[in-house]
């Protein structure tokens, strides 16, 4: 009896034993199958970015390397320049996305986390030509914080939670990437101003001791506060998404900026039967709408007149 007892103990101890080896094993299977990265390059082998909205080629928008330099190419092939400051968060962004955890294996859950054709399909081109593809999803909540995004890989089942920003960088709409900036010059380092309307100067001024002058009377322009006011409210202005470089030719009123270290701007102020629209000599390919009283109110204070 007694070893009969102790034949079971035994049985029982291996029983044990078994069960506590299986559980390890598969922990470390489980383990080792959850990847540490979704690719094998770095940003710095990026070239392109192509984004497509809910898998729509229609509405792609691509980012594109050239040398040192980003451009914006919206679905209209049209080039712009790029809002750096998006750019920036952008790529840091994508420096992070990492996998931190395995969310799901179930086809089923794809459009429940948006990874489905309804997320936004990122395509990664490097430096050697190489495609690779990431389907950005919905966002991870936890005390009504953002914490990650859930992306998953095309053609694979496993939906991981990554430890990136997405939405409010790749997967921003056109208009949040294209660049407001207007003037390469803060306003305090102005130094002169000229203003040319329809092909004519009009007024030239210079600032001295703080105090803009007249180049022509050497009188005090009591107006500048008022034009660089006006100027320095145009980033504010509607950017025009159905006008671009090949709907302008000549400028109806040009305002040519100078300031130290000959540093320069020009913007130029465009009339068609849409209205007024404004371009920056720094700013490729974005243009913004001008109310039609602001215009006046420029052509008021610049004397603009032939």
């Amino acid at each position: 009896m007694k070893i009969k007892n102790i034949h079971l103990i035994i049985v029982f101890i291996a029983l044990l034993v078994i069960v506590f080896v299986l559980r390890v094993t598969s922990s470390k299977k489980n383990k080792g199958d959850m990847i540490t990265s979704f690719f094998s390059f770095t940003l710095e082998d990026v070239r392109e970015f192509n984004c497509y909205p809910a898998h729509d080629k229609e509405q792609k928008m691509s980012l594109k390397k050239e040398k040192e330099s980003w451009k914006l190419i919206l679905a209209d092939q049209h080039i712009v320049s790029v809002n750096n400051e998006m750019l920036t968060n952008a790529l840091g962004e994508f420096e992070k996305l990492k996998p931190l955890r395995l969310v799901s294996e179930d086809l089923k859950e794809f459009s429940r986390y948006k990874v489905d054709s309804s997320g936004m399909l990122l395509e990664i081109i490097t430096k050697d030509n190489e495609t690779h593809y990431i389907i950005l999803g919905d966002l991870t909540f936890q005390n009504n914080a953002y914490i990650n995004t859930y992306v998953r890989i095309p053609g694979e089942k496993q939906v991981y939670a990554a430890a990136a920003y997405m939405e409010g960088t790749f997967k921003s709409k056109p208009d949040q990437w294209r660049s407001r900036e207007i003037l390469s010059i803060p306003s305090g380092m102005w130094t002169k101003m000229e203003i040319i309307y329809k092909g004519n100067l009009v007024k030239s001024m210079v600032k001295e001791d703080d105090i803009w002058t007249d180049v022509k009377s050497r009188q005090e322009f009591t107006m500048a506060d008022s034009l660089v006011g006006i100027i320095e409210k145009f980033p504010e202005m509607l950017l025009a998404n159905d006008k671009f470089e090949d709907d302008f030719t000549n400028p109806d009123l040009i305002i040519h900026i100078s300031g130290a270290d000959q540093a320069e701007s020009t913007l130029s102020i465009y009339q068609s039967d849409e209205g007024y629209f404004l371009g920056s000599s720094i700013n490729q390919g974005n243009y913004f709408r001008v109310d039609k009283d602001v215009y006046e109110k420029l052509y008021m204070i610049t004397e603009a007149k032939l």
